[in-house]
């Protein structure tokens, strides 16, 4: 077996929410499927850079990555493909990641240090 491909390692790259089922693939392109019946995965975006973790809900998926300059980002990505942005929480976004269900409710995380701190901000 080869080296592993993801920048988290052990992070998960596979997330399951609001009919959806996302999956992280290389470490930078975000694929999306229906997860109520067969269908073709989509490539929702591809230039994603050092991505730890996502979760999904009905309308997005959030990603936590690096960016160039180093810094841990929390993405907000829209799952009709449009294009994403970062959602700067006021904690640092880390490895592991999850959504409420539904287009409202929170999106939670443990820091990038591994602290025993849950940080958590509304969904945009």
């Amino acid at each position: 077996m080869g080296a592993d491909p993801f920048t988290g390692g052990a992070a998960p790259m596979l997330a399951l929410g609001g009919g959806n089922v996302c999956w992280i693939s290389s470490p930078s392109t975000l694929w999306c499927a229906s997860s109520s019946a067969a269908s073709t995965p989509t490539s929702v975006v591809t230039d994603l850079a050092a991505v730890y973790a996502v979760a999904a809900d009905s309308t997005n998926a959030y990603v936590t990555g690096q960016t160039s300059s180093g810094t841990n980002t929390l993405y907000t990505i829209p799952l009709g493909g449009s294009s994403f942005a970062p959602f700067t929480p006021t904690g640092d976004p880390g490895i592991w990641l999850a959504a409420d269900p539904g287009n409202t409710g929170n999106v939670y995380w443990i820091t990038s240090n591994r602290s025993e701190a849950l940080e958590l901000i509304a969904k945009p």
